[in-house]
């Protein structure tokens, strides 16, 4: 969930992340996840084993460069304030296709960073 803090910026939700992808093109794209919780009774984030994310943004057009993408990725992250632990800079995440949803592992209640979970 984004919340707007009035002043151009962005806070994002708890299980909310920004990563690179790569898609078979060889090219990389920013993206932005948003936590959506799994139908049904909604427990606290910290109970959950596993998270949903659905895809709110990405670069559509992308960069042919990692290093194109991790600029990208910095200008966002100017209006976008989350942990550090759930952003993926240094490496992109090869994909077949955009991807709208992921379920992944909670690294919030393993107490790991988004990028050890994603290997």
């Amino acid at each position: 969930m984004l919340i707007e803090n009035g002043n151009g910026t962005y806070t994002a939700g708890q299980g909310d992340i920004i990563c690179i992808l790569q898609l078979p093109a060889k090219t990389y794209h920013v993206a932005f996840f948003e936590e959506h919780p799994f139908a049904g009774q909604i427990k606290p984030i910290q109970d959950e084993d596993l998270l949903r994310l659905k895809s709110k943004m990405h670069h559509t057009t992308g960069s042919p460069t990692l290093e194109g993408a991790q600029k990208h990725l910095d200008d966002m992250r100017t209006k976008i304030i989350l942990p550090d632990s759930n952003i993926v800079r240094d490496r992109a995440i090869k994909v077949e296709d955009p991807v709208s949803v992921w379920v992944l592992p909670n690294w919030i209640k393993q107490h790991k960073n988004l990028s050890e979970v994603l290997n």
